[in-house]
């Protein structure tokens, strides 16, 4: 069994549930939200806020707070991703009408949050990926950063050696805090349906995908159809499946 999928951030609980068996996803309440949310300060502008903005991966289900069309970009190994203004339990999305009133150009927001994401993962050692025994002889790796960011690991691919060494192996990341690292010779069909079930077993997981990873380089590997069995090496076509 995967261990405990948990996002770390200061003011953040877990929300309360009945019973003694502890949660799998530590989720923060909306009294937490909406307290972070009242101490977050907009009006700083671009220069205060910019340490705060971080890239975010596609969400399995889209959030049902809108505040306006989100800044959107194509990154890494072909992933559009939108950004947030990291407050704690949560993310304020950065719209278009935000950057319009800090004045700068979509280009500086990238910067600033891929830049965010590599000094924090420098902050971050390599002694937290765990090893998961997946049983029937399937072992990966997992790596969370407790902050709820690690996801945004797989838009700067040059860093992923550091955690995960040279490669190959097949990355997925179904939630915002976790990347899996499955190893050469993992069915497809095994790594997608893992990644697919921690993603809808997260109440904000990501839209599932699978990338290939040597050496600091990304790309993205088709789900197999339903059924199927191809392994990491064989590079058979295969029909694309979308999560809705």
């Amino acid at each position: 069994m995967l261990p405990s999928m948990k996002k770390q951030r200061p003011k953040q609980r877990a929300r309360p549930r009945s019973g003694t068996a502890r949660p799998q996803f530590t989720v923060a309440t909306s009294d937490d939200v909406r307290r972070a949310f009242e101490r977050l300060d907009l009006g700083v502008g671009w220069d205060g806020l910019a340490p705060s903005i971080l890239p975010l991966l596609p969400r399995r289900a889209p959030s049902p707070i809108r505040t306006g069309g989100p800044l959107q970009a194509m990154l890494g190994p072909g992933i559009l991703v939108g950004f947030g203004i990291d407050f704690g339990p949560a993310f304020a999305t950065v719209t278009r009408n935000l950057v319009e009133r800090w004045g700068i150009g979509d280009g500086d927001v990238v910067s600033a949050a891929l830049q965010n994401v590599r000094a924090l993962a420098v902050e971050l050692p390599p002694e937290v990926v765990r090893t998961v025994d997946l049983g029937d002889g399937w072992v990966v790796r997992v790596l969370q950063s407790g902050a709820g960011w690690a996801s945004s690991l797989l838009l700067v691919p040059d860093l992923l050696p550091r955690f995960f060494g040279p490669g190959p192996h097949l990355l997925g990341a179904p939630c915002r805090d976790v990347v899996v690292a499955f190893p050469p010779g993992t069915p497809h069909d095994l790594a997608f349906d893992l990644v697919e079930g921690l993603a809808w077993a997260d109440p904000v997981g990501l839209i599932a995908a699978c990338y290939r990873h040597l050496d600091g380089s990304l790309e993205e590997v088709p789900a197999p159809p339903p059924g199927s069995v191809v392994p990491l090496e064989v590079g058979l076509p295969v029909r694309t499946r979308f999560v809705s």
